[in-house]
């Protein structure tokens, strides 16, 4: 027992002296840092060292006047150009008792005096007069520079005048100002401005009296011992009541270099003299220093790093492939650390699929280390596998029959199909039932016509029988001597018609009397009658 308990110290001992300082995430621990609100990135990684609160929203006091100096640089031509105070942009800072350069109105001064007034002095009259110069106003201005935050991606971040005064509407994080920072940096007449320690401004129409300026910056100031750090250049510190202490600024060493920001910090008197010190830029100074003594740029993976195995179908020769990395790593991690330190927090496929390619992406990775990632990188196969041809034709029959687009298709191909039927359903029971109507209205037809001759027949027979009952009743009630009589005058007429005839023919046919007179021989005789043998006559003929 008591040997397993020495070889347990033993052990614990062992790696405890092998574990390098600071394994908790982004190392806070490492460090006491007064700030509520505190950041350390690498300025060439974006490794985060140290962080805390970092997108909380904050009054940024006069740090904003960062944005200011970059507006008003990139927006002027000639930093050597003249401006000419206006009161509009000095009356507005009356009674604030804030750090002011001492400008007037009617005053003319060069805009590169201005940008030394702003940054190094923290004058709050130069940053309206800038202002005013850029953007023809003050609130025009502040648009500019609400937009510009917005182009460089800071989220929480909104500005409401160019000095950084408190103002409810005004607030930034931490990680908007390193952002903000590394734009910045990259403007190289503002980066020599804010490493400045001393600048005198010359005499101008308004005043007899140089101005000298002294940075606020005291991390770069050499006869500032208890915040003067050597590697440390510029950029911007602030402060207000209510924002309390705040500090961007930056340091290189050794080829490496951080950006540090450091907000809501107290005043609190470290050393003991009776007087209250800025721990903002105490913090940064702590954060440089620890960062450079530990952190150093080392190989966390490479082509040959095992990572892991991922499942292969459609291959007869291999059910996995092994997963490395695309490519060699090199990371900023606590002295000591290498690729045994690490892990892979992977983002792959459940499987893939053969042929597989050596080199062939597959998924990508994060690099841990404490909790914290210290880089990414692409993952790909470190194996070859071939494809079987029959799983490769069977999977991708299987594919497409189970494809969202072969689906769809056959869905909209069934809906069509059921349109399609009911509409030639709906057609034929239309024609049907017009058919049927035709029909019904033929018999209706037809019977309205056998209707209509019956009627017709009813009818003609009424008429005859009435016609004939009409007939018999004239022929009872005419009497024999009114029936002579009408037969006699007729009997008459009917002899004159067949005498003026013959005398006609008679005429008209001279040249053929003997054929005529042949024909007459032929012909039998005419019924005679005898007048007034009135018995006698045949009244048949009038029937």
């Amino acid at each position: 027992m008591k040997k397993c308990i020495i070889f347990i110290i033993t052990l614990l001992i062992t790696i405890f002296s092998v574990l390098p300082i600071g394994a908790s995430a982004a190392y806070n621990s490492s460090v006491e840092l007064d700030s509520e609100i505190y950041l350390l990135v690498s300025k060439d990684s974006g490794t985060v060292v140290f962080s805390q609160n970092s997108d909380e929203k904050a009054s940024p006091a006069s740090l904003v006047k960062i944005v200011t100096a970059i507006l008003a640089v990139e927006n002027c031509k000639n930093l050597d150009e003249k401006v000419t105070v206006n009161s509009t942009a000095i009356r507005p800072l009356d009674n604030t008792d804030s750090t002011m350069a001492g400008l007037v109105p009617g005053e003319e001064i060069s805009v590169r005096d201005l940008l030394y007034c702003l940054m190094l002095q923290s004058a709050n009259d130069a940053a309206n007069v800038l202002a005013e110069y850029t953007a023809g106003s003050i609130d025009a201005f502040v648009k500019m520079m609400n937009k510009f935050v917005t182009d460089l991606g800071c989220t929480n971040t909104h500005f409401a005048n160019p000095h950084g005064l408190d103002d409810e509407n005004q607030y930034t994080t931490a990680n908007d100002l390193v952002k903000i920072a590394k734009y910045m940096l990259d403007i190289p007449v503002l980066t020599e401005i804010t490493d400045t320690v001393y600048y005198t401004v010359q005499p101008t129409n308004k005043t007899s009296e140089e101005r000298d300026l002294i940075t606020s910056i005291d991390i770069i100031n050499s006869y500032r011992g208890l915040y003067y750090y050597e590697y440390a250049n510029g950029i911007k510190t602030g402060y207000t009541s209510k924002a309390g202490r705040s500090v961007v600024t930056t340091a290189t060493k050794n080829g490496y270099t951080y950006i540090a920001v450091a907000m809501k910090a107290p005043n609190i008197d470290k050393d003991g003299d009776g007087y209250n010190d800025n721990t903002a830029l105490l913090d940064c100074k702590k954060m440089f220093k620890w960062a450079f003594a530990n952190m150093k740029l080392a190989t966390v993976a490479d082509t040959s790093t095992y990572v892991c195995e991922l499942p292969v179908k459609l291959s007869a020769d291999a059910d996995h492939i092994r997963v490395v990395p695309a490519e060699k790593v090199n990371a900023l991690v606590p002295s000591g650390v290498d690729e045994s330190s690490v892990n892979f927090e992977t983002d792959l496929p459940d499987s893939v699929n053969a042929p597989i390619k050596k080199g062939e992406k597959v998924g990508h990775a994060k690099i841990m280390y404490a909790d914290s990632v210290v880089a990414e990188v692409d993952l790909v196969s470190g194996d070859d596998v071939k494809v079987n041809a029959l799983m490769f034709v069977l999977n991708l029959i299987k594919t497409v029959l189970t494809s969202p687009i072969f689906l769809t298709v056959l869905a909209v191909a069934g809906v069509g199909a059921g349109v399609y039927i009911y509409i030639v359903a709906h057609k034929g029971r239309k024609k049907v039932s017009k058919y049927k109507q035709r029909i019904e209205n033929r018999i209706d037809d037809e019977d309205d016509d056998e209707t209509i001759i019956r009627k017709s027949e009813a009818d003609s027979d009424r008429i005859k029988s009435k016609m004939s009952r009409s007939a018999k009743k004239k022929k009872q009630s005419m009497s024999v001597s009114d029936f002579m009589s009408k037969a006699k005058s007729t009997g008459k007429q009917l002899q004159k018609n067949i005498t003026g005839l013959s005398k006609n023919e008679s005429k008209d046919k001279k040249d053929s009397d003997d054929k005529n007179n042949k024909n007459n021989r032929n012909r039998p005789a005419p019924p005679s009658a005898k007048v007034g043998d009135e018995d006698e006559f045949d009244f048949s003929l009038f029937e």
